[in-house]
């Protein structure tokens, strides 16, 4: 089960009447002093995939650094969101709403502080629409990357603690993760990059979207482009999508 309370602070951006939240960020509350001790909170999966150790088993101003780095990492992205007006267009389609998340280090009902080590979320939370949500251009309605760090608050590229996460080839090799109207992707650098996500269908009736079968990737310095494979959770007959960079 969830934990039945949070210890951290919630940021909103409201629409343009202030009735509702397009983006949200939540900034989870870090004191060396209260970090969790581990095997408070266990799951059986949680402990065959930690042993317990736990936050509190990380050098103190490591878990300070990756703290601190997961809301920088939060906060740019809430920057780009912004600019793009991606996280705003979302909401007023009705499609989802952009939610960022780091993790909690403080909090002895939450087993996120035994989880595999510090990280953060873009995420997104799909609008219901006559009670039901629905997956678009996402392989699973309500997707929650889990981007993890390196000691020095980077992003972890070497795939310590995700195998799948390490610099974008094409999507199956991982490194890419869609989120409807735009898709991050891992850089070779460690940096994260934000693109639009791309799909392209004929005018014609009846014609539908354009399939490919393979990816491709530029070896140029003006940019790169992905094809993403779409997942079975994913409205039919999309076609393939595409994220592309511009530097």
């Amino acid at each position: 089960e969830k934990a039945a309370w949070e210890i951290c602070s919630h940021l909103r951006w409201m629409d343009r009447e202030g009735k509702d939240w397009f983006m949200q960020a939540r900034l989870e509350h870090h004191s060396p002093r209260r970090v969790a001790w581990p095997g408070w909170w266990l799951k059986p999966s949680t402990f065959r995939a930690t042993a317990a150790k736990g936050y509190s088993a990380s050098p103190p101003d490591v878990l300070a650094r990756q703290a601190l780095a997961a809301k920088g990492w939060m906060l740019a992205s809430a920057e780009i969101m912004l600019d793009s007006g991606w996280a705003r267009a979302l909401s007023e389609a009705g499609v989802a709403r952009v939610k960022l998340m780091g993790f909690e280090s403080n909090n002895p009902l939450h087993d996120d502080h035994e989880g595999r080590g510090a990280h953060w979320h873009p995420t997104l939370k799909h609008i219901a629409v006559n009670g039901m949500k629905r997956a678009r251009f996402t392989s699973t309605v309500d997707p929650v990357p889990h981007l993890y760090l390196d000691d020095k608050g980077c992003i972890d590229t070497a795939g310590s603690y995700d195998k799948k996460q390490k610099p974008a080839v094409n999507y199956d090799d991982g490194g890419i993760w869609r989120l409807e109207a735009f898709a991050c992707f891992l850089n070779i650098g460690g940096s994260l990059s934000f693109c639009p996500l791309v799909a392209l269908e004929s005018n014609r009736a009846g014609a539908g979207f354009l399939h490919v079968r393979k990816s491709w990737r530029s070896k140029k310095d003006s940019g790169a482009q992905f094809q993403l494979l779409r997942g079975e959770a994913a409205d039919s007959n999309r076609g393939s999508n595409w994220a592309v960079e511009f530097l």
